[in-house]
């Protein structure tokens, strides 16, 4: 995960198209998190490959949860 942020690769969550695979419930983001899952910069936001739902580079789905079930 860190080796990919260190060749440049951003959270697969913050891509501007996340909506289109993924569902936030902000409402169970513990306090403070809630910049995680904010989108990318535009100038960031360089969509050149598909989602991946198995990228390394993508939170587990309980990632900052305030409950996990």
């Amino acid at each position: 995960h860190e080796l990919g942020h260190a060749i440049g690769l951003f959270h697969e969550q913050n891509r501007s198209d996340r909506d289109q695979y993924l569902t936030i419930y902000w409402q169970n983001i513990q306090s403070g998190m809630e910049t995680q899952f904010a989108f990318l910069k535009p100038h960031l936001n360089l969509l050149l490959t598909s989602f991946v739902h198995v990228s390394i580079i993508l939170y587990v789905n309980y990632a900052f949860s305030i409950d996990r079930t």
